[in-house]
């Protein structure tokens, strides 16, 4: 699938397209409409990225449901599914949180779970480190946020960006929103965190500067 201006385009692995899906037909507000995308097996999350993820139903291209967030700082900025498609991670990247020191953002990550739309949890920066939590490393960008049936990962950006630090990338448990990894690399100039994708038990975690991509496995941490 890909967006743009106000529409989603389905495609199938041909390059034939399936479907052309606009906010109209959802009745929904066009604005940020398409900003990005996340596709499962049943589902197509669209986020405008101000507030609002639309859920369509793949079978018969209906709204499922609209999550929304009251509390703003760029709700919907980054997003991602489980490979299960049973939940959904949506990043507000912008949001202070009480924890962060003055003129600093912090961000917030939300779990939901997509057969109804809870809120399975919430996370904020567990100190006041002055990253950034879930923002990921451009426009667009699904890989600032994972997550799996059991855990959630996030990648941190500094609030004031600098090469040469690198910052971590969390990953709590979703049964009791314990932090249970905290992934770092010292090396200097990589941007370790830039994006991150997980499969199974495999975290892979990108470092763009460097040129590079570390992988994890759930037996080496």
């Amino acid at each position: 699938a890909t967006a743009g201006g106000g529409g989603s385009y389905l495609y199938n692995h041909s390059g034939v397209l399936q479907k052309t899906l606009t906010a109209s037909e959802l009745s929904v507000s066009s604005s940020g409409f398409g900003y990005i995308i996340r596709l499962t097996e049943d589902y197509l999350f669209i986020s405008n990225n101000n507030g609002s993820i639309y859920q369509v139903d793949l079978s018969d291209y209906s709204l499922e449901r609209t999550i929304t967030s009251s509390e703003g700082g760029a709700f919907g900025r980054t997003i991602n599914a489980s490979e299960d498609g049973s939940m959904l991670i949506v990043s507000a990247p912008y949001l202070s949180t009480p924890i962060q020191a003055a003129g600093q953002t912090g961000g917030k990550v939300y779990v939901y779970n997509t057969s109804d739309g809870s809120l399975v949890r919430s996370f904020s920066q567990p100190n006041s480190s002055g990253y950034i939590l879930g923002r990921g490393s451009a426009e667009g960008n699904t890989g600032g946020v994972a997550v799996t049936s059991t855990h959630a990962f996030m990648t941190t950006q500094l609030d004031v960006p600098a090469a040469s630090k690198y910052t971590p990338v969390y990953a709590y448990r979703l049964s009791d929103g314990t932090l249970q990894n905290t992934f770092v690399d010292s090396t200097t100039n990589t941007i370790f965190g830039s994006c991150i994708a997980v499969l199974g038990n495999d975290l892979l975690v990108g470092a763009t500067n460097g040129k590079r991509s570390i992988l994890y496995r759930a037996e080496d941490t």
